[in-house]
């Protein structure tokens, strides 16, 4: 997926860590669900969340592990501050993406075209169910958690994608897919809950002072 720039780590964290039992209860339809997700969001300026993330490169043979906050606007904006690997950084203005990568001194810098969207993906990407049914199961601290195999949008060059849902607050807290490359990215929130507001400079971006700016397009 070319919305996560250079190959710099960005997906969610082990879901299967924190799955812990099938939840004693009936299948419930999938698109029910979905749409009080919809619901959820409609009229909301966003979502806050802290996130895990584990990401699994098929060229290297090895995964790597990272923890950060994400804001994330139904507009497609979005911002997400790695505490793991420190200092990190990838946000979008709504015309771009921008990902910081200390340790380089670099910014690098790309159209949301060319990323494939992925404020849509965090958000809006709930559209096309390939399940009926899904039966939850129980994750610590949010209960009852259903999780949904997805259609991915042909743009995205995804072989597959999934969103986990707290089925008692209709609230996304994880997401998996794999790309046509072989990478899995899985991410779990430990904690999300939607915004009131967000600062009006939260989604804006600048090439801090001694960085070097590398444009995509």
């Amino acid at each position: 997926m070319a919305g996560w720039v250079a190959g710099l780590t960005i997906g969610l964290a082990a879901l299967s860590a924190s799955v812990t039992a099938t939840a004693p209860e009936a299948a419930r339809p999938v698109r029910p669900l979905l749409e009080r997700v919809r619901s959820q969001l409609a009229g909301r300026p966003g979502l806050r969340a802290e996130f895990d993330q584990v990401s699994e490169w098929a060229a290297l043979g090895e995964a790597d592990t990272s923890r950060g906050t994400l804001a994330i606007a139904t507009d497609g904006r979005f911002r997400l501050d790695y505490q793991r690997p420190r200092g990190h950084r990838i946000g979008c203005d709504g015309a771009r993406v921008w990902t910081f990568v200390p340790e380089e001194r670099q910014v690098i810098r790309a159209r949301v075209r060319q990323t494939s969207g992925w404020g849509e993906l965090f958000l809006g990407g709930f559209g096309d169910p390939l399940d009926s049914l899904v039966v939850p199961t129980v994750v610590p601290g949010w209960g009852p958690v259903a999780r949904i195999a997805l259609r991915p949008r042909p743009e995205w060059d995804l072989t597959d994608l999934q969103v986990e849902v707290a089925v008692d607050r209709a609230l996304p807290v994880g997401y998996g897919y794999t790309d046509r490359d072989g990478n899995r990215i899985r991410f779990h929130f430990r904690e999300a809950h939607l915004v009131p507001s967000f600062p009006d400079t939260l989604f804006r971006f600048r090439v801090p002072p001694g960085y070097e700016l590398f444009e995509t397009d």
